[in-house]
């Protein structure tokens, strides 16, 4: 009977660790009223990420120019859009920008709440990441009321 006990007992502690999956144990301490280390202060990846100023995409006849404030890790600005081969901007149309930096990374939706063919609005979101403080690249995805698909594009905007 000892021996069936003692089989049983091996079995319940063995078991967990061999169900196929990797588990880590903890080591428990009396508890002593003292918390876990805080870690250091210092800059937040939004203070080490700042986007303001103006920011230029240039491609054939297409030119966006951001104008954007960060304060903290919240961005607000204006986008201009010329494209004078395109009926939905033509010399200029100017949207609104709002984002947010974290993680070495900017997050934007672009709004164009009228475009130069009416009844046309225009959004765009996308992610961005800076490069060598003056380069930000990321995806935009251009979801325009009269186009029937969104069209999505990595873009390179340069710090002015």
């Amino acid at each position: 009977m000892r021996l069936y006990f003692l089989a049983l007992v091996v079995l319940v502690l063995v078991s967990p660790a061999c169900d196929g999956r990797s588990t880590a144990s903890t080591p428990t301490s009396p508890s002593s009223g003292a918390s876990s280390p805080t870690p250091p202060a210092g800059p937040s990846a939004a203070a080490s990420l700042d986007v303001t100023g103006t920011w230029v995409f240039a491609l054939n006849n297409l030119k966006v120019t951001w104008a954007l404030t960060q304060t903290g890790d919240v961005v607000t600005g204006t986008a201009l859009v010329v494209d004078t081969n395109n009926p939905y901007y033509g010399a200029g149309v100017i949207g609104t920008i709002t984002g947010t930096v974290a993680n070495g990374g900017f997050v934007y939706t672009q709004t164009h709440a009228t475009l130069l063919v009416a009844g046309c609005t225009e959004t765009d979101t996308g992610q961005m990441t800076l490069s060598g403080g003056n380069s930000l690249t990321g995806t935009n995805t251009e979801v325009n009321s009269c186009k029937r698909a969104p069209a999505v594009n990595v873009v390179t905007f340069v710090k002015q």
